[in-house]
Protein backbone atom coordinates (compact mmCIF):
# COMPACT_ATOMS: atom_id res chain seq x y z
CA UNK A 1 0.00 0.00 0.00
CA UNK A 2 2.97 2.46 0.73
CA UNK A 3 4.45 1.61 -2.45
CA UNK A 4 1.09 2.52 -4.40
CA UNK A 5 0.72 5.53 -2.84
CA UNK A 6 4.31 6.84 -3.29
CA UNK A 7 4.23 5.63 -7.26
CA UNK A 8 0.53 7.85 -7.34
CA UNK A 9 2.47 10.94 -5.56
CA UNK A 10 5.61 10.48 -7.89
CA UNK A 11 3.65 10.61 -11.30
CA UNK A 12 0.94 13.35 -9.74
CA UNK A 13 4.36 15.30 -9.46
CA UNK A 14 5.40 14.35 -12.96
CA UNK A 15 2.16 15.57 -14.33
CA UNK A 16 2.25 18.31 -12.58
CA UNK A 17 6.04 19.08 -13.95
CA UNK A 18 4.95 18.60 -17.83
CA UNK A 19 2.00 20.71 -17.10
CA UNK A 20 4.75 23.68 -16.07
CA UNK A 21 6.81 22.94 -18.70
CA UNK A 22 4.11 22.99 -21.24
CA UNK A 23 3.04 26.26 -20.05
CA UNK A 24 6.79 27.39 -19.84
CA UNK A 25 6.90 26.29 -23.54
CA UNK A 26 3.80 28.43 -24.64
CA UNK A 27 5.19 31.53 -22.62
CA UNK A 28 8.35 31.52 -24.02
CA UNK A 29 7.03 30.87 -27.56
CA UNK A 30 4.91 33.76 -27.02
CA UNK A 31 7.61 36.21 -26.00
CA UNK A 32 9.64 35.14 -29.04
CA UNK A 33 6.88 35.73 -31.05
CA UNK A 34 6.09 39.35 -29.70
CA UNK A 35 9.93 40.36 -29.78
CA UNK A 36 9.42 39.69 -33.75
CA UNK A 37 6.51 41.28 -34.28
CA UNK A 38 8.08 44.66 -32.72
CA UNK A 39 11.38 44.12 -34.61
CA UNK A 40 9.19 44.27 -37.57
CA UNK A 41 7.66 46.99 -36.58
CA UNK A 42 10.46 48.91 -36.06
CA UNK A 43 12.23 47.96 -39.10
CA UNK A 44 9.25 49.07 -41.06
CA UNK A 45 8.96 52.19 -39.19
CA UNK A 46 12.62 52.81 -40.11
CA UNK A 47 12.03 51.92 -43.52
CA UNK A 48 8.65 53.91 -44.13
CA UNK A 49 9.27 56.34 -41.30
CA UNK A 50 9.91 59.21 -43.56
CA UNK A 51 6.90 58.91 -46.30
CA UNK A 52 4.11 57.94 -43.51
CA UNK A 53 5.01 61.10 -41.49
CA UNK A 54 4.62 63.67 -44.67
CA UNK A 55 1.45 61.60 -45.47
CA UNK A 56 -0.16 62.17 -42.10
CA UNK A 57 1.00 65.67 -41.98
CA UNK A 58 -0.46 66.14 -45.04
CA UNK A 59 -3.90 64.42 -43.71
CA UNK A 60 -4.15 66.63 -40.51
CA UNK A 61 -3.73 69.85 -42.59
CA UNK A 62 -6.80 68.78 -44.83
CA UNK A 63 -8.76 67.54 -41.68
CA UNK A 64 -8.08 70.34 -40.14
CA UNK A 65 -8.93 72.71 -43.02
CA UNK A 66 -12.30 71.12 -43.41
CA UNK A 67 -12.85 71.39 -39.99
CA UNK A 68 -12.72 74.78 -39.88
CA UNK A 69 -14.12 75.23 -42.96
CA UNK A 70 -17.82 73.26 -41.41
CA UNK A 71 -17.35 75.41 -38.49
CA UNK A 72 -17.22 78.57 -40.14
CA UNK A 73 -20.41 77.66 -42.22
CA UNK A 74 -22.50 76.28 -38.98
CA UNK A 75 -21.50 79.58 -37.54
CA UNK A 76 -22.89 81.49 -40.27
CA UNK A 77 -25.83 79.43 -40.36
CA UNK A 78 -26.36 80.23 -36.85
CA UNK A 79 -25.93 84.18 -37.36
CA UNK A 80 -28.47 83.62 -40.20
CA UNK A 81 -31.04 81.91 -38.51
CA UNK A 82 -31.91 84.16 -35.35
Amino acid sequence: MFCRFNKELLRTKESQNEKTKSKSQGMTEYILIVALIAVAVIGAVKFFGHSTAANFTTAAGATGAAVQGAAAEGAAGAVAGH
